[in-house]
């Protein structure tokens, strides 16, 4: 005779099965997807589900700094002309 399994057992086993019928049925009816922002990362996530994209990840672009001199020889060029 096989060991009966524990209450709690079960009810994990329930709560999965329960977890994978909603995953199941939301993809057949369409995922709800709304953004989720992350420090450097976004992504659209289901309300109804645990289902979530892949996803962007966030690169920050630092702006390339033109030394002063640079931009004031630029402008004396274009004021004599």
């Amino acid at each position: 005779m096989p060991p009966r399994s524990t209450t709690r057992e079960t009810a994990g086993e329930i709560g999965r099965f329960a977890a994978w019928l909603n995953i199941i049925l939301c993809s057949l009816n369409g995922h709800e997807l709304f953004p989720s922002f992350e420090p450097n990362r976004i992504c659209l996530r289901c309300v109804s589900c645990q289902y979530e994209t892949h996803g962007w990840t966030l690169n920050t672009v630092q702006r390339r700094q033109v030394p002063r001199a640079a931009v004031l020889v630029q402008h004396e060029a274009l004021a004599a002309d």
